[in-house]
């Protein structure tokens, strides 16, 4: 089984020294013990971050032979699907994986990106808020956010930015949060400034900057591309 939370591989990078070394550390953890789907799963979400899908998609296989009923190796391996744009696997894959854990907010919020970026956006809504409402984690409510503002909700959309916007004055909030939130808005001045304090912030999101579907609207802007090159 999988030890902790949500992968993330912003997290091991700075741990280990920057994309290179994480990747290093990996494989040696890989080499010690090929039967850990934790590796697998760390190297899995590693790979997608970096764009590398084939590579991603044989680990996320590998780590899901290892540990078939694990719901966060279910789910993590239908993220990097989604980060590939492979909607379809990845919906199939969580499916599946609903009927192992039905209630596992990961797979629902999954779904809801699955969905969403594939165009079934009001499958996309339900789903992103199960995942918002069972989990209460801000990363995820921002995705709700996002695709109330793509299917034209923009008052509800608006109405959960005003809300980050205000907690962001008395606690921490990603400003990865608040720039998807914009995005969704067409607000992309407004975007990529939170952006940019995201990059100031070193929000670990952004080592989903380069594959992250959200981002692909603004993937021309000078200002990303500045920000990309720099992280």
């Amino acid at each position: 089984m999988v030890e902790g939370s949500i992968g993330c591989p912003g997290r091991a990078q700075e741990e280990c020294g920057g994309q290179r070394g994480a990747e290093d550390s990996l494989l040696t953890a890989i080499g010690l013990n090929p039967n850990s789907p934790s590796a697998h799963y760390w190297y899995c979400s590693l790979l997608a971050s970096q764009g590398r899908f084939d590579e991603s998609r044989e680990q996320g296989r590998i780590s899901l032979e290892l540990d078939p009923l694990s719901p966060i190796v279910n789910g993590n391996a239908a993220r990097c699907l989604c980060h590939a744009r492979f909607y379809d696997e990845a919906i199939e894959l969580s499916l599946k994986s609903l009927e192992i854990a039905p209630d596992f907010f990961f797979t629902f919020w999954v779904l809801g990106i699955a969905y969403g970026q594939s165009g079934r956006i009001e499958q996309g809504i339900e789903h992103l808020r199960k995942a918002a409402s069972m989990s209460g984690i801000l990363p995820m409510r921002a995705d709700l956010g996002v695709a109330l503002a793509m299917a034209g909700q923009t008052g509800e959309a608006n109405e959960m930015l005003d809300d980050f916007e205000e907690q962001s004055k008395h606690r921490y909030v990603s400003p990865l949060c608040i720039a998807k939130m914009y995005i969704g808005l067409w607000e992309i001045p407004l975007a990529l400034e939170w952006l940019e304090k995201a990059y100031d912030d070193r929000s670990i999101g952004l080592m989903w900057l380069g594959t992250e579907p959200v981002f692909d609207t603004i993937r021309s802007e000078p200002v990303f591309q500045d920000i990309s090159r720099r992280i």
